[in-house]
């Protein structure tokens, strides 16, 4: 891979795009999803991009943004993975056993 090829670049918004949500700046993290896809670059957000996500957004509790990401997932057509279910299930039993 050379430096400026679709790939690299591709691979440098998914990281951007994880840190965006690491830092809990999660509506930017989504705008950067939309405009991947507007792009054409959907075959870069595959089940293991969207797995990341969910996995961040779950780790940062922020479950009902990873449940949105999860449905986009879905709607993009990426069937989810046993582990992206077992995550996000996770968590929405923790969150919701937890006394409020």
């Amino acid at each position: 891979m050379e430096w400026g090829s679709g790939a690299v670049l591709q691979s440098m918004f998914l990281e951007l795009i994880r840190s965006l949500y690491q830092a809990a700046r999660v509506g930017e993290g989504d705008e950067m999803i939309d405009r991947m896809k507007s792009a054409g670059s959907r075959g870069v957000l595959d089940k293991k991009a969207y797995f990341g996500c969910v996995k961040i957004l779950c780790g940062i509790e922020r479950i009902d943004h990873a449940s949105s990401v999860f449905k986009k997932m879905k709607q993009g057509g990426c069937e989810p993975r046993i582990k992206s279910y077992d995550v996000l299930m996770g968590q929405l039993y923790a969150h919701k056993s937890q006394p409020c």
